[in-house]
């Protein structure tokens, strides 16, 4: 398996709304879309995405590493000790996992779908 780059890295916090507008406001972030408890700006253009997901615990950032298969680094990932910390997930248009190494870490595989 093949980690590609860097292509959402994903924060964790108590209100995705409000902290969108704080980047929207401070760091010139572009809403790209709004759902639920979940909203994903852009920073810059060639930059990763930026994901603010609602949590009860925040302060917690996962990046997401593009794969050609998340189904397969999955199990890959697994097999080499890893355990699934998100299982695998269809959103829009990506298909996300995340795993937890020996080590506790948290790593995050996204998988382009369109």
């Amino acid at each position: 398996m093949q980690l590609g780059g860097c292509r959402t890295i994903v924060y964790y916090v108590r209100d995705p709304v409000e902290t969108a507008r704080w980047f929207e406001q401070n760091l010139a972030a572009r809403l790209l879309y709004a759902v639920d408890n979940w909203v994903l700006l852009r920073l810059f253009d060639e930059g990763p995405q930026i994901g603010l997901h609602k949590s009860d615990t925040p302060g917690t950032v996962t990046a997401f590493y593009q794969v050609a298969d998340t189904e397969a680094a999955l199990r890959q990932l697994t097999e080499a000790g890893c355990t699934v910390e998100h299982p695998l997930t269809d959103l829009d248009q990506v298909r996300i996992a995340s795993v937890r190494t020996p080590a506790g870490l948290i790593l995050g595989l996204e998988q382009p779908l369109a």
